[in-house]
């Protein structure tokens, strides 16, 4: 077992590099769809570059390193069956087979892009790229607190908190956007449905928070959360 904490490592390396694959790559199939409305040349040069930068980053970066990921995280798992029996693995497991599920979606968008196709607005993109950020905020509590609390209220709990968080983010982002566009205020009326994801979810995580997490454990979590959001907020505006 003295090779034990060289896998981990492995396995950890690994998912920090799967991980900003999958943030990195949703970003540039914003850029390549919102180049696709460009006027030509610049459409073409454009979307031609971009379609380099997103085959390299997916397969040269994000493919291997899902790959080596799960085969180090596997390996861990047959030297320690007895995870298996614990409730934080067995959620673990779960959302990882969620970031599977997701990494298969995201290889078709782009094989889609790739054949010209584009079935998705940049809007609806910017949401998807926050599914990432769910699973990976969630994975990380559950690994870390483990069964310190019960890992059901704890998921459920940051499902809804987080999610309504970075819908609210995404919802500002895009009524700023339009505004600076000089689009008339009748188009704010496609944003509807997110701030009502925003109010409904809000309520579901308050009455979680307040009635199911101690003190400690909404700390901890609040903190955590507002440190993440301040750096996606701060990526998004500035960047």
């Amino acid at each position: 077992m003295e090779y034990f904490s060289y896998i981990k490592s492995l396995h950890i390396i690994f998912v920090i590099t799967w991980f900003a694959g999958l943030f990195y790559i949703p970003r540039l199939f914003i850029y390549f769809i919102e180049a696709s409305s460009k006027p030509s040349p610049n459409k073409k040069i454009l979307m031609d570059q971009f379609i380099i930068m997103m085959n390299r980053l997916w397969f040269i970066i994000t493919w291997p390193s899902s790959v080596l990921a799960i085969l180090f995280g596997f390996w861990m798992v047959l030297l320690v069956p007895s995870w298996l029996l614990e409730n934080w693995m067995i959620a673990k497991l779960g959302f990882v087979f969620l970031l599977i599920i997701y990494h298969l979606k995201t290889h078709f968008i782009l094989k889609e892009l790739n054949s010209g196709i584009i079935k998705y607005s940049s809007n609806f993109m910017r949401i998807w790229n926050e599914v990432t950020s769910v699973i990976l905020v969630s994975i990380v509590f559950l690994v870390v607190l483990k069964n310190n609390v019960s890992w059901l209220k704890l998921t459920i709990g940051l499902i809804i908190f987080i999610g309504s968080l970075f819908i609210l983010i995404n919802s500002i982002s895009g009524v700023a956007g339009q505004l600076t566009k000089n689009i008339v205020f009748n188009d704010l009326s496609n944003y509807w449905y997110l701030f009502l994801a925003v109010i409904i979810g809000g309520q579901i995580g308050n009455f979680l928070n307040l009635k199911i997490f101690p003190t400690k454990i909404l700390a901890l979590v609040t903190s955590g959360l507002v440190l993440f959001v301040a750096i996606r907020m701060a990526y998004k505006l500035f960047i």
